[in-house]
């Protein structure tokens, strides 16, 4: 879990790598493609298209950030996790429990901005002439998130560290 911070913030800067080429190499109106329909798209200027893509990430991230870090301000009759009573043990267990955590959100949050990217690059293939699809590595993000919201409950149902040599 200590490598989830940087490669968070290596995620952000992706992201913002990729928004960047996107907008240089996008034409002045991009077609946005919503909806399970073909036709469906909208009209949106490449500046528009950019600060939007980018608000939406830092939103995404400063949000998710702001819940993990909050987790310690929650009350204990509110926070619903597998084996909360060995958590919720002493102060040592409590610091572990929050620091996991903290890190677990951040790490879902760099599996959303690899997701966000891999939309930013799908809708640049839909406006280029490229002929590369990068549709298949949404279910690889997807298998991976699930994998991820997983490991959740396989994180916090195992034994805290403190009380291991217990």
């Amino acid at each position: 879990m200590v490598l989830v911070k940087p490669l968070w913030i290596f995620s952000m800067l992706g992201f913002l790598a990729v928004d960047l080429l996107t907008y240089s190499y996008f034409p002045l109106s991009i077609e946005v493609p919503f909806g399970l329909e073909e036709q469906a798209q909208m009209q949106v200027n490449r500046s528009t298209f950019f600060y939007t893509a980018f608000f939406i990430m830092l939103g995404l991230n400063v949000l998710l950030n702001f819940l993990g870090k909050s987790l310690p301000y929650v009350p204990e009759a509110l926070v619903f996790v597998p084996n909360k009573n060995k958590w919720y043990t002493n102060i040592k267990t409590r610091k572990e429990f929050f620091a996991n955590n903290k890190s677990w959100v951040r790490g879902l949050a760099l599996i959303l901005n690899m997701l966000l990217s891999i939309f930013l690059g799908i809708i640049y293939g839909k406006n280029s002439d490229n002929s590369y699809s990068l549709t298949w590595t949404i279910y690889l993000i997807g298998m991976l998130l699930a994998g991820w919201l997983i490991y959740f409950f396989i994180m916090n149902a195992s034994k805290p560290e403190a009380l291991k040599g217990d």
